[in-house]
């Protein structure tokens, strides 16, 4: 003897007609093109550095400095932001 569904609920493998799935295509995008500029900037940065050291006449340990808090501002903020993303959740 098999169970029926009650008729309010619908079963889960049945297909919208209308299309109304979610679509991530705008998600997707945006998160691609913050990645790539997110990468462009990292490699402009050690493009930029010996130029930055020629204009404001820089020792080197002070043009190094600039990597140091462009890639430490990662590890600096990574915490927090982690903090932030678990107390509102990261939806």
């Amino acid at each position: 003897m098999a169970l029926a569904a009650p008729a309010s609920v619908s079963p889960a493998t049945t297909t919208d007609p209308a299309g109304s799935s979610p679509r991530y295509t705008s998600a997707l995008a945006s998160l691609t093109v913050l990645f790539f500029m997110m990468g462009f900037i990292t490699c402009l940065n050690d493009i930029l550095i010996p130029y930055l050291k020629a204009i404001f006449q820089l020792s080197y340990t002070q043009a190094n400095l600039i990597n140091l808090c462009f890639f430490g501002a990662y590890f600096v903020m990574g915490i927090p932001a982690g903090k932030v993303v678990q107390r509102l959740g990261y939806k």
